[in-house]
């Protein structure tokens, strides 16, 4: 009943850990999971517990072996699985909010692993902050791809030491951190002291160790050491920023040298020391000894026979004290050497005299003999004197010199001899019957495994086997296996009755299903498969009654003929098949074996079109159809070592190109600490632009390498910005500043200010620094051009009141001038409106009140005299004036114009200036009172003055 419940019951409930590992595989994880969650927690095999964790594929499951799992292997296993599932490096990773909340009750292991190798910063973050370790904080400072997490880490780290390693081992990495962490490291070192009195304290410390190395007592001695040394230690970072201005060359080689030289003394004071309290113990302890071997002798003289066991072992305890107490060489050890061996010679001959010892003695020489025969009889016959030898041990045992006194040298040498002897081949003789006990007993267990498992035929082969080791067993081996043979005769004899019995069944029920998948075939693969099942299953099938079996055998082939037809035709189909995808992958051998005879021919090669022709050519392998093993691994073989020279040169080809852009990206990084971001975003453009001409390397080492140097490229881009941004900030503010000096200039220019507010505005647009914008630009040169334009009309109209200020005075003048006899009259009368007008500029008003004051003339003679020589005067600077002002003279002076240009011409060359229309007016003016017959001349001056216009008065 117990066979048949195993029978019928489920694999996965088998005894047998074969039987259930094999059975987790067919079962399924959506409807039969709490069968695999039981295995995986209750199973008593590891592998079992594996297997059935790996089907269910379960991250909650796998967190809860990771600490309950009995297989030390396993647990590890899953520790690293769960690892890397918090980190999100594995499939069964959860989303990063999950991982999160994981992080917060994971293993402080856990949480530092998540703090390097987390795949998301956030998490890198959150771990880091878990971890209260500085040393991790260091290791995230230096090696973390994300830069502000690196400067996070940097800010929790407080020890010098630490910073001190992230500013040397960053600078290569990120110089920003470097030179922060430098900087922490030096602003937590202690303020330097003065240069002067650092060099006294060192002066005095050296002098203190030189006293040191004089020192006689140890004691004293070592704590001074002690202070110095510390002393020394905490001056070593005084002295490395010390000035060498200060601090004499020679003074720290002296304390060094003088402290050198006080540990070395110390230490000789301490050796010294030692060596004097363990030469008072060796003395101390040899003293005793000899005292206690004088003593013995003494007892050896006085105790009987009784006695003497124990006087052996107190001598024994003595020489073994001796040998194994600390030697020396001093004269007194030498002394109490001799003292002691002969104390212990008289001993050991005080004992040998015994009388009952040499009886002793006598008894052991007759059970040696005796001993020395046994081993003959055994050595010609082997294993027979074993039970007089277990005899004569008992008897040897027995010896009164064994249980009270040593037995000598030569006679325990002589003993041991010959027992080993006896029982070297006592031990061939009981290993030999150990291996065929073990032999028979690992053919009975092959052989029931076999039986239980219903395998006639291999039980037949294995019964002789195990006949012939149970022929080759000692009798006195054999009756304890006696029960379990018989026992397993008597189930082969019950398993051929019963097979001859349930053969006929089954062999008919193997025809029915023959005929069966005659009628209704299956599809040609799973017909194949089915059908050697049966084959197989026909074959194991043991005879039945000769008439009955011949008819099934009949009936099987039959059906299995008939089975078979659209078997055999899905098999010609196959084979045209596969003659068809061996030549195609025959084809794609030849292609591969060309590009690699290509690969050698070539001496440049085009990598990148050797690549895709590599790639198409294993994806048209890979896509070719299948085929037989027998022969796929051939032609998979020869495929594989044609492309293995192109495979090659292409890993060479990608490790340069890798090599290549790890260059690049070491010059990328050099940009990140460029003064000048512009031009180090320009360079990464350049690099770029390398990147691109340069190959590709291995895929995961082409996209690390990609990955890396984008994201310095990044951070070069991003630093350029900064600086775009804060420039622009900077021209906004300027351009601002500008524009409120525009709007400054363009209320001066409301205002009619002074030329000082202008130059003001004008020197404050010069001082902003850098270019302005081309509509402030345009709008500051308009503003100019209207403050030119004001100016210049201010001017024409200041020109223009002063010429009718001056028209206004010359008529006056003239007026007065052309009164003939009543000119003084007139004058006074005049005068007040003379002084009323304003003033013209002063070289103007010089003349015209020169000629106001000639007015006033008394002598007639003298002012006619006065008005025709002005008359003369007048008319040569009317010709003057028209040749100035480029108008036509008179017909009649036309000679004399010519002779004045002449003369002109003449002047100019020989001054190499002449005077102008406002010369010529200046001239006019002083010429002389105006008189009647000057008509003509007054005309011909307006004309000269209407040409020159308000521009005389500029």
């Amino acid at each position: 009943m117990m066979f048949l419940k195993e029978l019928f019951a489920p694999k996965w409930q088998s005894r047998k850990a074969q039987v259930r590992l094999a059975a987790v595989a067919g079962l399924d994880p959506a409807g039969q999971r709490a069968v695999l969650e039981n295995l995986a927690v209750n199973d008593p095999e590891s592998a079992v517990r594996a297997a059935a964790l790996h089907k269910l594929h379960d991250l909650a499951l796998y967190r809860r072996r990771a600490v309950e799992e009995g297989d030390a292997a396993l647990r590890e296993q899953y520790r690293e699985l769960c690892a890397r599932a918090l980190c999100g490096q594995h499939a069964l990773s959860p989303e990063l909010a999950e991982r999160l909340r994981w992080l917060e009750e994971a293993t402080p292991a856990q949480q530092e692993r998540a703090a390097r190798e987390g795949r998301e910063v956030e998490l890198r973050r959150r771990a880091m902050t878990l971890c209260a370790r500085e040393s991790l904080y260091a290791e995230l400072a230096i090696g973390d791809a994300h830069a502000p997490l690196r400067a996070e880490a940097l800010a929790l780290v407080t020890r010098p030491t630490l910073l001190e390693r992230i500013a040397r081992e960053a600078r290569g990495r990120d110089k920003l951190i470097a030179r922060e962490a430098k900087a922490r490291f030096e602003a937590l070192q202690p303020p330097a002291e003065h240069p002067e009195a650092l060099a006294e304290r060192v002066r005095q410390l050296a002098q203190g160790l030189e006293a040191l190395s004089l020192a006689a007592e140890l004691g004293p001695a070592e704590a001074a050491l002690a202070a110095a040394a510390e002393t020394w230690s905490a001056l070593q970072p005084e002295l490395a920023r010390a000035s060498r201005k200060h601090m004499p060359q020679d003074l720290p080689p002296r304390a060094e040298r003088a402290l050198a030289r006080a540990e070395r003394h110390i230490g000789q004071l301490r050796q010294q020391a030692e060596q004097a309290k363990l030469e008072a113990l060796i003395r101390q302890e040899r003293e005793g000894l000899c005292q206690t071997a004088e003593r013995l002798r003494g007892e050896i003289l006085a105790d009987g026979a009784s006695e003497l066991r124990l006087s052996q072992d107190l001598l024994d305890t003595l020489l073994d004290n001796w040998r194994h107490a600390p030697a020396g060489g001093e004269a007194w050890l030498q002394a109490l050497e001799q003292r002691f061996r002969a104390a212990i010679g008289a001993c050991e001959q005080l004992l040998l005299e015994r009388p009952v010892y040499l009886d002793a003695l006598a008894q052991a020489e007759n059970l040696l003999a005796e001993l020395a025969v046994l081993v003959q009889a055994d050595a010609q016959e082997p294993g027979s004197a074993a039970e007089a030898y277990d005899a004569w041990k008992r008897t040897w045992r027995a010896l009164p010199v064994l249980k009270t006194w040593k037995l000598p040298t030569a006679l325990r040498e002589r003993q041991q001899a010959l027992a080993a002897s006896l029982e070297a081949r006592a031990t061939a003789m009981r290993e030999g019957r150990e291996s065929s006990l073990g032999e028979v007993r690992r053919l009975l267990s092959r052989f029931e495994h076999l039986l239980n498992a219903g395998r006639s035929k291999a039980l037949r082969h294995l019964h002789a086997e195990l006949l012939q080791a149970l022929s080759a067993l000692d009798p006195r081996d054999l009756p304890p296996l006696q029960r379990r043979i018989d026992s397993l005769q008597e189930r082969l004899a019950a398993l051929q009755d019963w097979r001859v019995w349930a053969a006929l069944p089954r062999k008919e029920a193997l025809c029915a299903d023959l005929e069966a998948l005659a009628a209704a075939p299956l599809p040609p693969r799973e017909q194949q498969q089915r059908l050697r099942e049966l084959q197989g299953e026909w074959r194991l099938l043991g005879p039945t009654e000769p008439e009955q079996d011949a008819a099934l055998q009949v009936r099987y082939e039959q059906a299995l003929e008939q089975a078979m037809a659209p078997v055999k035709t899905w098999r010609a189909e196959e084979e045209a098949r596969t003659a068809t995808v061996e030549a195609a992958r025959e084809a794609l051998c030849a292609e591969a074996a060309a590009l690699a005879a290509g690969l050698m021919n070539e001496a440049a090669q085009e990598w990148r079109a050797l690549e895709q022709g590599m790639g198409r050519l294993q994806k048209a392998w890979s896509e070719a159809g299948h085929l037989p093993k027998i022969r796929w691994d051939a032609l998979n073989l020869r495929f594989r070592e044609a492309l293995k020279p192109v495979e090659a040169a292409l890993r060479q080809e990608q490790a340069q190109n890798a090599e290549h852009k790890l260059g690049l990206i070491v010059e990328a990084e050099a940009l990140l600490s460029a003064a000048d971001r512009h031009e180090a975003a320009e360079a990464m453009k350049a690099l770029q632009a390398r990147w691109k001409a340069v190959g590709r390397a291995a895929p995961r080492r082409e996209q690390e390498l990609w990955e890396r140097f984008r994201g310095i490229a990044d951070q070069v881009f991003a630093e350029r910005q900064k600086v775009f941004d804060a420039r622009r900030e900077a021209d906004d503010a300027l351009g601002r500043q500008r524009a409120e000096l525009c709007e400054a200039f363009a209320a001066a220019l409301g205002a009619d200010a002074k030329a000082e507010v202008y130059a003001e505005l004008d020197a404050a647009w010069r001082e902003l620094p850098g270019r302005e914008s081309e509509t402030l630009r345009r709008r500051w040169a308009e503003l100019h051009e209207q403050r030119k334009r004001h100016q210049q009309d201010a001017r024409q109209e200041a020109a223009r009141q002063r010429l009718a200020l001056f028209e206004r005075k010359s008529a006056l003048c003239r007026r007065v001038e052309l009164a003939g006899t009543v000119r003084l009259d007139l004058r006074a009368e005049l005068d007040a409106e003379w002084k009323a007008l304003p003033e013209l500029p002063a070289e103007l008003e010089r003349a015209l009140a020169a000629r106001w004051e000639a007015c006033a003339e008394t002598d007639e003679t003298a002012w006619n005299a006065r008005c025709a020589q002005a008359l003369v005067s007048r008319r040569e600077l009317a010709l003057r004036g028209e040749i100035l002002a480029e108008l036509a003279s008179p017909t009649e002076v036309q000679a004399e114009r010519m002779r004045l240009q002449v003369e002109m011409l003449a002047e100019r060359l020989r001054d190499g200036q002449q005077g102008g229309l406002h010369a010529w007016l200046m001239n006019w003016l002083i010429a002389g009172p105006a008189s009647a017959e000057q008509a003509e001349l007054d005309n011909r001056f307006q004309q000269i003055m209407k040409q020159a216009g308000s521009g005389l008065f500029d």
